[in-house]
């Protein structure tokens, strides 16, 4: 299956993403389990981690979270911490990484500190089982230098082979400078499955997944045929620009037309051009050659405010490119190849994935085109609300099912949320404040969402895409609360931080929100789909770090700005076009869901059926609905029981898994099938920091 199944320790089974295929691997289990015990097992025990992954504490608790790494069962905490531990480059395992750069609820006072502890405990366990553990086969000597001559003398032999009409479509990309860099046989597989990875996550409509072709069987040069991915269509006729709209509208405020990839310049109504989307899939492969000369010119449309393009990034594409006077691509078959890093770094830019994954301008017209069933209304949907999620404050969302067993996620987000004296990251206490002052999310108070306009202020009872939030205020002059816009900013309202983004006026209405979402769907060939609105519906290319961030470009961070904790609005990190790098839409959306649909809890029905306590009180809290029968039975209507998200999340990530299984049975040429790292991400991090150094900007 190229996945495993794992009991909970309820009676259900969780989904993750390792194999453990032991008996082909000649991995003793009850030797491993042995070491495992006395050394990972005794620091994760000792670091509190058994208060939040063990069975045996309730979940409303913060029990009973999966993976079971730490739970009484020790045997049951074996099994998931061998889906976890890299043991060829313990620093790629995922306990590693979620101390050392995800910052999660770190033992002690220094999450550097815990991801030194961890490592030592990792160490301790891979002495003890290194003995067992197979060598990664390399298809070429790593002393063995691979020539670009030789590079594209396969090329030429792999290209006489091919039928001349369909030469066009076929692409080739090498491995070869990966190689000849120093990468480790491990290092090369995670490329491997990272490249056939962003070619399938980038096929908004293949029925199936495709995967590049090794050449010459040395796991080196890969060709891959681009009518696979992209050479299927729904009625679009040209690629829309990819950026985001407070970039071209800040970049105006500085003097500067945005350009489109074409070096065209934007138009006053560029955002409200509309895909029209047929709904019916063709096979087109005109439509795959059109994304082709899209993903050539590279990552130009993203955030640049002081400059009407960014660089494009795009050193790794071989081969000349003809240009007509106005420097505009006219021709595509000057590419010979490109190298495989770039390809995956340039896929996953924010502009081109919004590009060549048709992300049109607006949500509703993304919800008609996935076919989000509203047929019953707000009751289409089933709602959670989770305290603790990577956002600064806590997350609304909900999902929707979709024809064929798809289905769609959305969540919502807020500006500034609960102030930084309120958040208490412990599983025990949920807000410093018993009065509630201290919270700006307002959904607690206002359980039942309001669907709205998002461009006026009336109800909308047809689309059910956006709902009300807390509104961000117009000034005198139509500005929203900026210096010198003469806006009172939030009506003055007590407690509130003047300016753009600190109120915490709800008022049921539509209008400009203090709003964002991340919208996840599944495709047709098992992968996911993202997409990042703000507070009009509108397509963006990034968040703002004061609603959420992604912490792999924070490493140099201190642990209260990366992990979110602590923060406040007056240490000028929030700065909305400062030094401010942000969570991107593709690259960031497919680093954090490693294993598809992250884990989360319900913790409003949660709470409200075990632990009503643990409800934030007061006037911004439950107070006024708490003891009222029918919004509570309303609430229980919308916001389903913790068990069914549990079942249903993990559904959604078995597709998931077995998409990824696929991919790796077919692209690692080893024995052992399993990555610890997000193949993506990984690649990218090479491809920007190490190999290529293109500069970490807002939006790369």
């Amino acid at each position: 299956m190229g996945y495993s199944i794992l009991p909970n320790g309820k009676g259900g089974v969780n989904y993750e993403a390792a194999v453990l295929d032991v008996e082909g691997l000649g991995y003793d289990m009850e030797v491993s389990k042995a070491a495992f015990e006395t050394t990972l097992y005794s620091f994760l025990r000792q670091s509190g981690c058994q208060r939040c992954h063990n069975s045996a504490v309730g979940e409303e608790y913060g029990g009973n979270q999966a993976p079971m790494h730490s739970d009484n069962d020790v045997d049951l905490a074996h099994q998931y911490a061998l889906t976890r531990v890299d043991f060829k480059n313990l620093e790629r395992s995922k306990f590693y990484v979620r101390m050392k750069i995800d910052r999660h609820n770190c033992p002690g006072t220094s999450c550097a500190t815990a991801a030194t502890q961890m490592l030592a405990a990792l160490n301790q366990w891979k002495d003890k089982v290194a003995h067992m553990l197979p060598e990664t086969p390399r298809g070429v000597p790593a002393s063995t230098k691979i020539s670009e001559t030789e590079i594209e003398q396969w090329i030429t032999d792999d290209k006489a082979k091919l039928p001349a009409a369909d030469r066009q479509y076929h692409i080739y990309t090498s491995m070869h400078e990966l190689h000849n860099d120093g990468l480790s046989a491990d290092e090369l597989e995670i490329v491997r499955v990272g490249l056939s990875k962003i070619l399938n996550s980038t096929a908004r409509w293949a029925p199936k997944l495709a995967h590049p072709v090794d050449v010459n069987g040395k796991g080196i040069l890969y060709r891959f045929d681009i009518r696979d991915y992209w050479g299927y269509n729904q009625g679009v006729k040209q690629l829309f620009f990819g950026g985001s709209d407070d970039d071209m509208a800040f970049s105006s405020q500085q003097g500067v037309t945005k350009k489109d990839y074409r070096g065209n310049n934007l138009a006053s109504n560029t955002q409200q051009q509309k895909y029209n989307f047929t709904n019916r899939t063709v096979v087109d492969p005109e439509h795959a050659l059109r994304i082709w000369e899209r993903v050539l010119h590279g990552n130009v449309e993203g955030a640049a405010v002081n400059s009407s393009t960014l660089s494009p990034n795009i050193a790794g594409f071989k081969g000349t490119r003809k240009t007509n006077a106005a420097g505009e691509y006219v021709d595509i078959n000057g590419f010979k190849w490109v190298e495989t890093a770039q390809l995956i770094y340039t896929l996953s830019r924010p502009d081109v994935y919004n590009a060549i994954m048709m992300n049109p301008f607006y949500a509703d017209e993304m919800e008609r085109n996935l076919q989000v069933d509203i047929s019953k209304g707000m009751d289409s949907y089933d709602y959670l609300i989770t305290f603790d999620a990577i956002t600064v404050d806590s997350r609304l969302s909900w999902r929707a099912k979709r024809p064929n067993g798809h289905w769609y996620w959305k969540t919502w987000d807020v500006f500034t949320g609960q102030l930084a004296s309120g958040r208490d990251k412990s599983i025990f206490d949920v807000y410093n404040d018993p009065t509630g002052q201290d919270i700006r999310f307002p959904w607690w108070a206002n359980p039942i969402p309001k669907f709205v306009k998002w461009l006026d202020v009336a109800n909308d009872n047809s689309a059910f895409s956006f709902i009300a939030s807390l509104n961000q205020t117009y000034g005198t002059n139509g500005g929203f609360g900026f210096a010198g816009s003469n806006a009172p900013g939030c009506d003055n309202q007590p407690g509130a931080v003047q300016g753009f983004g600190f109120c915490r006026h709800y008022t049921g209405q539509g209008g400009a929100m203090q709003s964002a979402s991340e919208i996840i769907y599944s495709l047709e060939n098992g992968l996911q789909g993202y997409y990042l609105t703000g507070g009009f519906n509108q397509r963006r290319v990034d968040a703002f770090t004061n609603i959420v961030r992604d912490p792999r470009i924070l490493t140099g961070a201190a642990d209260n700005i990366a992990n979110m904790t602590g923060y406040s609005y007056t240490n000028g990190s929030s700065g909305f076009r400062a030094n401010d790098p942000r969570l991107n839409v593709g690259s960031s959306c497919i680093g954090c869901h490693v294993d598809g649909m992250n884990r989360t809890n319900n913790d409003l029905r949660l709470w409200l059926d075990k632990t009503p306590q643990r409800l934030p009180k007061g006037p911004y809290g439950v107070d006024k609905w708490i003891n009222d029968t029918a919004t509570v039975n309303r609430v229980k209507e919308l916001y389903k029981d913790n068990d069914y998200f549990k079942e249903t999340i993990e559904n959604d990530r078995q597709g998931f898994l077995a998409a990824m299984g696929e991919i790796k049975q077919t692209m690692m040429i080893g024995p052992n099938k399993n990555i610890f790292v997000e193949p993506v991400i990984w690649t990218v991090e090479y491809a920007q920091r190490v190999k290529y150094k293109y500069p970490q900007t807002t939006s790369n």
